[in-house]
């Protein structure tokens, strides 16, 4: 029975580098499970648990999480060094001039002249202001799909200078460890009244209690010690 999940744990992992001064681990073995009083398996589990998360937040703080900020600062300039485009499309039906652009809060606009471009000719009529709008909705809409194939295409130098795809599978990877460690204390049955105090606190401590499936594991537990039927 599964209760943690990989973005429970990037949550987890998430208020630890907001809050620098927490502890490296949610649960530390001197205050929420002395090893003294729990059954020898469990105090592995939390163990392997301990030095899961240690991994994930050593991986988070030194690599993960530096070059990530490198690398949302390389698309950042990646967007700001390419200039943005405008046209003057045509008049309204008040004689006034249509300007689009890229820039703002219209840069919707670049999107909309992509889709009057992709209107068939036959569609289009054969008014001369009509024309003379969708001739440069068309001009307007080759200049934005070669401005966004420009920053697109910076935008994967950038992640293939930083490294980003291997650096999600590593992080993939810690997390996958992480949920197995967590998974493997919520699913331990408990030999004691001592293993099973220590697991409930880790459950709490985790957010696994509020899972569907915590109560009836709790219960279940509860239920092996006192010799009863869940």
């Amino acid at each position: 029975m599964k209760l943690i999940t990989t973005p429970t744990r990037r949550a987890m992992l998430g208020a630890l580098a907001v809050a620098a001064s927490m502890p490296a681990v949610a649960v530390t073995t001197a205050n929420a499970k002395p090893a003294d009083t729990i059954s020898p398996e469990l105090a592995r589990l939390f163990a392997e648990h301990d030095a899961a998360m240690e991994a994930c937040r050593q991986f988070d703080e030194e690599v993960y999480g530096p070059t990530c900020k490198q690398w949302r600062a390389a698309i950042e300039e990646a967007e700001a060094s390419v200039p943005h485009v405008s046209a003057d499309i045509g008049e309204n039906h008040k004689g006034e001039r249509i300007v689009w652009t890229t820039e703002g809060n219209r840069a919707w606009t670049g999107d909309h002249a992509k889709n009057m471009a992709a209107t068939p000719k036959e569609q289009r009529g054969d008014h001369p202001v009509t024309l003379e709008y969708y001739r440069n909705a068309d001009a307007f809409a080759r200049k934005v799909v070669e401005r966004e194939e420009l920053i697109a295409a910076k935008k994967a130098r950038a992640e293939q200078q930083f490294g980003m795809d291997a650096l999600w599978e590593e992080s993939q990877r810690l997390d996958g460890l992480l949920c197995e460690a967590c998974n493997a204390i919520d699913e331990y049955q408990p030999k004691t009244l001592a293993d099973f105090h220590a697991k409930l606190k880790f459950m709490v401590e985790t957010d696994a209690i509020g899972n569907d499936a915590g109560p009836g594991i709790i219960l279940a537990d509860m239920s092996r010690l006192l010799g009863l039927e869940a």
